[in-house]
């Protein structure tokens, strides 16, 4: 009897300790899932110029809410395209130092196929099979225990490069709950490096194309058709004589241009416009001290998916010296 007594004693301190560790997970994921929806609001208007920084962050907050001693997230080189360079980590003070750019096919064969396939990977160190022998060297090498990585794609677009959340000290079960989550901080971190990407590689095309421009002297312009609304560069505003805060519309242009030349401009303009043929026409300016300046211009129509907003959209070019080159010719 005092051994039965016992026993049902020792099963309810067990069912009271499962209840409290029970609880206790129950409430370390409702922490995380709130942690996931505030990283995911913070991403979501982020300027490209803090997503470094912010990513930093946000793996700082995961491995403290988890319990994880690292995070590193790596990106292929685009200068090095076998290579992986580390962009993003976070890490203990002490420990081996991570190498800035790492060739996986050497130093992880077997982790990148299977991450290639665009799956999450838990992975425990001491368990891996014989074929990741390399891999569990690597491992051994830098203290890992456990850790789940995860490959950073855009939708199906290319894999960018690989996060992992590592435990350097214990080996969490890694339950599905908190794989998945991490899953969805691994793609706003992507979806934030994608766009930085798109941007800075906008800005250069910008930068070249402002170069290209320069150098030749070209002035852009785009007009919206729906608004009348002509953006332009300020090459344009030199070559028109517009003074460098005014707003721009067609009726702008119509009276900076030779009295002459307006209806053919016009004309020019509106059948570029309904018939999609490329616009090519050469006018004259006149400034304000009533000298001329030929202008050469040459434009295109763009119409957006829906088919409902219209630009045109060209560049212009002085070509005074041309013509009165062509004005001595004949002359001559």
């Amino acid at each position: 009897e005092v051994v039965q007594r016992l026993n049902l004693i020792a099963q309810l301190f067990s069912s009271a300790l499962t209840r409290k560790q029970t609880a206790e997970q129950l409430a370390s994921w409702k922490q995380f899932e709130v942690l996931v929806t505030e990283i995911s609001a913070r991403f979501s208007n982020l300027p490209p110029d803090q997503i470094d920084d912010q990513i930093e962050d946000a793996q700082r907050c995961v491995c403290e809410c988890l319990d994880v001693d690292l995070s590193a997230l790596w990106q292929w080189s685009q200068r090095e395209p076998h290579l992986l360079t580390l962009t993003h980590l976070h890490s203990p003070p002490v420990g081996p130092e991570r190498p800035e750019n790492i060739n996986a096919n050497d130093a992880f064969p077997w982790s990148l196929k299977k991450m290639s396939e665009g799956k999450p990977l838990v992975i425990y160190t001491e368990n891996m099979p014989p074929e990741a022998a390399r891999d569990q060297a690597m491992r051994r090498r830098f203290g890992v225990k456990s850790s789940v990585g995860i490959p950073l794609s855009a939708g199906k677009g290319p894999i960018i490069g690989f996060i992992s959340f590592d435990t350097l000290k214990t080996k969490p079960p890694w339950p599905k709950p908190i794989v998945d989550r991490l899953q969805l901080i691994a793609q706003v971190f992507t979806n934030a490096l994608t766009r930085k990407r798109s941007e800075i590689e906008l800005r250069e095309s910008q930068a070249r194309l402002r170069m290209a421009t320069e150098s030749a002297d070209v002035g852009l312009w785009v007009m919206e058709t729906d608004a009348e609304k002509i953006w332009v560069t300020p090459q344009i505003r030199t070559l028109f004589n517009f003074a460098a805060d005014e707003d721009l519309d067609y009726d702008s242009f119509s009276r900076a241009i030779d009295p002459a030349d307006r209806r053919h401009v016009d004309q020019a303009v509106q059948a570029a416009l309904q018939s999609g043929e490329n616009l090519f026409l050469e006018f004259r300016v006149k400034a304000p001290d009533g000298s001329v300046r030929w202008i050469h211009a040459r434009g295109k129509r763009l119409v957006d998916p829906s088919g409902k907003k219209v630009r045109l959209m060209g560049a212009s070019v002085d070509v005074s010296q041309r013509k009165q080159m062509e004005k001595k010719l004949r002359e001559q």
